[in-house]
């Protein structure tokens, strides 16, 4: 008897595994659908549906595999309470996919290893301020997992052994050969969102051990390592150097990344900068130090390292030089110009510690002045592009 209760725990256990594959199915279904509504094309609808249906049952499976002893376990010791753990957990993974989906389809990237430079509080900003919530926003967080609970209570009326493990083998079978056949359905666009940022963590914390255990500077394969006397000038002849001191104005952009800009995946976002390609200096594989703004500033304007968590989150903070200093040192009056709170992730630090004669932030914005309207719960990131460059 007792072994017959095991095993209807177990099939339970499938049971909740082949729900969650389903929902991860269903949230698919919909990115696909939010996508199309909003102008992105794609090759082909039934192609799209195949890939995205083919990693998620992969996904859902290796959730499933993975969790599948300590379900055991927890059954060993708390047989009521252990089913209830799997299906909290497995909710947490349809709310976690579904957010993921929303995270893709506002910045058309999936999130990755970057995630790791958030603190929690840099979380809840950005969510806050990026999507107004409403009643239809929330909507999905409680249709999805009411879903999960729908497709586990068919499946386990009207399911038995015998159909369980039919209809599981097929799957496996059908979806393996599928898998070794389409190889391109590994491509970024079609992974499970929970499977993309988890691959991509592992990928990230392999290279940072690899990397901390090399010794780089005795490598001809990374010149920027060596002394700056014993690299070659080869940027000199671009320039038209005069005796009146030019102006110097750098723009920073924030998520311009390949995706957007020349003939890359999303076309036609950018065409001034596209325009601008053949008439510039332009590096087509360029390696950034850092996803966020608080890291891009000290280290386009320093050549500063990220460190473990930014450069500007560090305690006390080095001294060190930047182009604001040395350019004030050599009779330039500087200026930072930002449509947000120049406090916001600590930038005015490193702006003070450089000695900026004027920060023009949100707080100095006069009333001609336009600002990006604010959500529902009254934020807004500040003022917008075009105000920027009019102020």
């Amino acid at each position: 008897m007792k072994f017959s209760l095991q095993t209807k725990d177990v099939y339970k256990y499938i049971y909740l595994t082949i729900s969650l594959i389903c929902v991860f199915w269903l949230i698919s279904v919909l990115e696909i659908y939010l996508s199309i509504s909003s102008g992105i094309k794609t090759s082909s609808l039934g192609t799209a549906i195949l890939y995205k249906f083919l990693n998620d049952f992969w996904s859902g499976l290796i959730i499933g595999i993975v969790l599948l002893p300590i379900f055991l376990l927890l059954n060993l010791f708390v047989k009521k309470g252990s089913l209830i753990v799997v299906k909290v957990v497995f909710l947490l993974f349809v709310i976690i996919q579904f957010s993921l989906v929303k995270y893709s389809l506002t910045t058309l990237l999936n999130l990755g290893a970057d995630i790791l430079g958030y603190s929690l509080n840099d979380i809840y900003i950005t969510v806050s301020s990026s999507q107004a919530m409403t009643v239809m926003s929330l909507l999905p967080f409680v249709v999805f997992p009411l879903l999960f609970f729908a497709v586990f209570f068919v499946i386990n009326k009207y399911f038995n052994e015998r159909i369980t493990l039919g209809v599981s083998v097929v799957f496996i079978l059908l979806f393996g050969s599928l898998k070794l056949i389409f190889s391109e359905a590994s491509d970024t666009a079609y992974q499970n969102k929970i499977a993309f940022l988890t691959k991509d963590i592992i990928k990230f914390q392999k290279e940072k051990s690899k990397t901390n255990a090399y010794n780089l500077f005795d490598r001809n394969d990374y010149p920027l390592l060596k002394p700056f006397n014993d690299s070659n000038d080869v940027l000199s002849s671009f320039f038209n150097v005069k005796e009146e001191k030019p102006n110097i104005v750098i723009v920073i952009v924030e998520g311009l990344g390949s995706e957007f800009i020349g003939e890359k995946t999303y076309r036609g976002f950018t065409p001034y900068l596209d325009s601008l390609i053949l008439k510039s200096l332009y590096w087509e594989n360029f390696v950034s130090t850092t996803g966020r703004t608080f890291g891009v500033v000290p280290s386009l304007l320093g050549s500063l390292p990220f460190g473990e968590t930014g450069f500007l989150e560090l305690p006390k903070t080095p001294s060190h030089l930047s182009l604001i200093s040395v350019l004030k040192a050599n009779g330039y009056t500087t200026s930072y110009y930002s449509g947000d709170q120049s406090s916001f992730d600590k930038k005015i630090n490193f702006f003070e510690y450089s000695g900026i004669d004027d920060v023009i932030d949100e707080n100095k914005f006069g009333q001609e002045y336009i600002k990006t309207e604010a959500n529902s719960g009254g934020f807004s990131w500040g003022y917008p592009d075009a105000e920027i460059f009019k102020n």
